[in-house]
């Protein structure tokens, strides 16, 4: 993957969880006052799993190795 579709990727995986929010508005999105610790607290790995596949499957077409690689691991969450 190149720099730049690198960045474009962190940047739609971003943008595609800040609207994963649990029932007191806590986003999945990372950021400096919402870290992994942060995130792994507020969301089951299961919820955080899931939301990663509805991004993948989303964005299949653009990084296409990035999708194959995530359903690979994750077989029982593949469409």
């Amino acid at each position: 993957m190149s720099i730049e579709e690198h960045t474009d990727f962190h940047r739609d995986l971003n943008d595609h969880l800040e609207n994963y929010r649990d029932a007191h508005g806590n986003t999945m999105r990372p950021s400096s006052t919402n870290d992994r610790t942060r995130i792994q607290r507020n969301f089951s790995r299961a919820e955080r799993l899931s939301a990663l596949a509805d991004f993948y499957e989303e964005f299949a077409n653009e990084y296409i190795s990035a999708a194959r690689d995530f359903f690979a691991q994750h077989p029982e969450l593949a469409p």
